[in-house]
């Protein structure tokens, strides 16, 4: 119960004893129902409803005042860039990205640099370190698990050139779901 935002938050302010152990007595109260009225399903009240609904809206409310912020301080165009390199982040679609906003939105990112040399991709993975070995590297391609730019690669024999960087200077890995590193061509 202390782990729960609605109770942690009250206990440095104050707390009333009926409010700390509701959870408590809501439970045991659906417990009775379970043994004696075969009850198996307890909907939440109206006020548990608006708590629900509540949190929407505060989640919104952070959003506009995020934007608000960056606009104030930033100005229009780092919210515009702001929104473009989240969105290609939970998306994984980084293709749209440009060189400026990948330098900006990667830039606390895991990273590697590297030649622009063209090379075998499996080797590449293990030159950037993106993988620990050749086994790995060929285990994560074969199941596709690595995309390049936002593309999935399942070809053992697939090169890496300086052609398919963004202005020349970088390719964004992706291993999994979520594991970015941002290489560097040198």
């Amino acid at each position: 119960m202390l782990a729960k935002d609605i109770v942690s938050s009250r206990l440095e302010t104050g707390i009333s004893f009926t409010e700390f152990t509701y959870q408590i007595l809501q439970s045991m109260d659906f417990l009775h129902l379970f043994k004696h009225h075969d009850v198996r399903l307890q909907v939440g009240g109206a006020d548990q409803a608006e708590k629900v609904a509540t949190e929407p809206h505060k989640r919104e409310a952070q959003k506009t005042l995020a934007s608000e912020m960056t606009v104030f301080v930033h100005g229009e165009e780092a919210l515009n860039d702001a929104l473009s390199i989240s969105a290609a982040l939970f998306s994984g679609d980084v293709k749209q990205l440009s060189a400026k906003q990948i330098e900006e939105g990667f830039k606390n990112m895991p990273s590697a640099s590297i030649g622009k040399e063209t090379m075998n991709l499996v080797d590449w993975l293990i030159e950037t370190k993106v993988e620990p070995s050749k086994r790995q590297a060929r285990e994560d391609i074969t199941n596709g698990a690595i995309y390049i730019n936002g593309d999935r690669i399942q070809d053992l024999d697939f090169e890496i050139t300086e052609d398919i960087s963004f202005d020349g200077r970088f390719i964004i890995v992706r291993k999994g779901k979520k594991k970015y590193t941002l290489i560097n061509l040198v």
